[in-house]
């Protein structure tokens, strides 16, 4: 060993990089050194790769030799076939990668297309939902006035029958008690001078016990009794009666069947009402049949 001389101050030797080391040689020993390191990195990872894999603790050696003799004879693999193998690989992999790109550039010039596409797809949708909302209420309606009118036609038949039956009464009602009202004015006339035949006779019957009186009046009542129910059963229908006598003709609620002078009553003024007309729920379903004054002719 060299002793260092006292007083004198030596600087380590620092060593070189591989890049100076590199440097400071020549051309040929730069590849020959290189090549060597190569061989012995190769050799190194060549003896790694064919050191046999330790058995697993735990694991009998029988069972091992039973799975080597139940393992069919399998190719020996070389590293060239696995170089081959990943390079393969690596082509595949480039070439889906490459597929993906293409594929997604064509995304993303086919997205605002698609895009405008859903848009327009959407608003046809809700459109279409809003006309079937419209055509289910309007068929609703439709349903709802069909009934209505069905409904209307049917209850205007029945009260078709009921005022013609409540006009029959009527009349009927009418009639008798025209009847009745002159035969109470035949009963309120003076009584002609008996006869000396017709002294010994008993007191003369009374109104009340005359043959026919008590019948007709029974009847009147009777009458009486049942238009006041038919009254009854069109007011609870909704039914209104239209009012004529005593007031101006009212075309578009009578109709004029007769026409008669009269000095104290103006033109125009219903008389009488010669059939009944009515209204449902506000509508007309019959006019009036009436007679009207009308002004004498004058010469």
């Amino acid at each position: 060993m060299h002793e260092k001389e006292p007083g004198i101050m030596t600087t380590p030797v620092q060593p070189l990089s591989l890049a100076q080391e590199a440097r400071s040689l020549s051309l040929e020993t730069q590849r020959a050194t290189l090549r060597d390191r190569l061989q012995r990195r190769f050799e190194v990872w060549l003896d790694e790769a064919l050191n046999p894999e330790a058995v697993p603790q735990g694991l009998a050696m029988d069972i091992l030799a039973q799975l080597d003799a139940e393992a069919p004879d399998s190719p020996e693999v070389t590293g060239d076939e696995d170089l081959q193998s990943v390079c393969a690989a690596l082509v595949g992999l480039t070439e889906t990668a490459r597929s993906q790109g293409v594929a997604l550039d064509q995304l993303h010039q086919d997205l605002p297309a698609m895009q405008t596409l859903a848009a327009t797809v959407s608003a046809m949708l809700d459109s279409l939902a809003e006309d079937r909302k419209t055509q289910a209420e309007d068929r609703k309606q439709q349903e709802q006035r069909h009934y209505i009118e069905a409904r209307r036609q049917v209850l205007q038949g029945v009260l078709g029958a009921v005022m013609g039956m409540r006009d029959r009464l009527r009349e009927g009602l009418t009639e008798a008690q025209a009847q009745l009202d002159v035969m109470t004015r035949a009963a309120e006339e003076p009584a002609p001078r008996k006869r000396w035949w017709q002294m010994s006779s008993k007191t003369p019957p009374s109104l009340d016990t005359t043959p026919g009186y008590a019948g007709l009046e029974a009847l009147i009542k009777a009458n009486q009794l049942a238009l006041t129910g038919i009254d009854h059963a069109l007011t609870q229908w909704h039914v209104e009666l239209i009012e004529a006598v005593g007031q101006p003709l009212n075309t578009a609620t009578m109709k004029v069947v007769d026409q008669v002078p009269h000095g104290e009553l103006a033109e125009g003024t219903v008389l009488k009402v010669l059939r009944a007309g009515y209204a449902w729920n506000g509508t007309l379903c019959r006019p009036a049949e009436v007679c009207v004054v009308h002004a004498p002719m004058t010469s």
